[in-house]
């Protein structure tokens, strides 16, 4: 079977014509190569976490919202703030690149000074991304990534009562994978 425009063609998940460095709230899912569970690992969740906590400092004109790493996913939100004149705008492509990048490294590191061998691709190629509009929408998105990991939990019929919530916020929000 040869090349097929139609069929092997990328078409672009992002808005025409928009402006991915201008202000604004942006939500943001990126997988793990082919949906692995990789991210179950304690250390490259933290890894993952610190990461993305750091990027306000390579970036200045960011600031950090709502973030949950799930087994083969992670949902994000990030704002993209006026930067400083004379300093030209990350785009949003230029921030998932760079975290990307960063924690690529980070984890071949942290298996080589193991002795281990990991995958050779920790991520999908691209990143699904939504601009968050308007400030009616950011707490829905919000309410969607916080109540995401829940969602096994809930095809299974489990009650979801507070003891659940807690382990699943502590598990995939705040990070401890223990």
């Amino acid at each position: 079977m040869g090349y097929d425009p139609e069929k092997h063609h990328r078409r672009s998940t992002r808005l025409k014509g928009y402006d991915y460095s201008q202000p604004g709230a942006y939500f943001v899912t990126i997988c793990s190569w082919q949906r692995q569970l990789l991210f179950d690992h304690t250390e490259l969740r933290l890894i993952l976490t610190e990461t993305w906590q750091n990027l306000p400092g390579r970036f200045s004109s960011i600031s950090l919202d709502t973030l949950v790493v799930m087994p083969d996913h992670i949902h994000g939100i990030l704002h993209l703030n006026d930067s400083p004149k004379y300093t030209p705008a990350p785009t949003l492509s230029d921030i998932m690149r760079v975290y990307k990048s960063i924690t690529s490294v980070s984890w071949i590191r942290s298996n080589k000074s193991r002795n281990m061998v990991c995958a050779r691709h920790l991520w999908q190629e691209r990143f699904y991304d939504h601009v968050i509009r308007n400030e009616k929408h950011l707490p829905i998105i919000r309410e969607y990534i916080l109540h995401n990991p829940l969602q096994p939990e809930m095809l299974q019929g489990k009650d979801l009562n507070e003891d659940l919530w807690d382990e699943v916020m502590e598990r995939f929000v705040l990070g401890d994978a223990s």
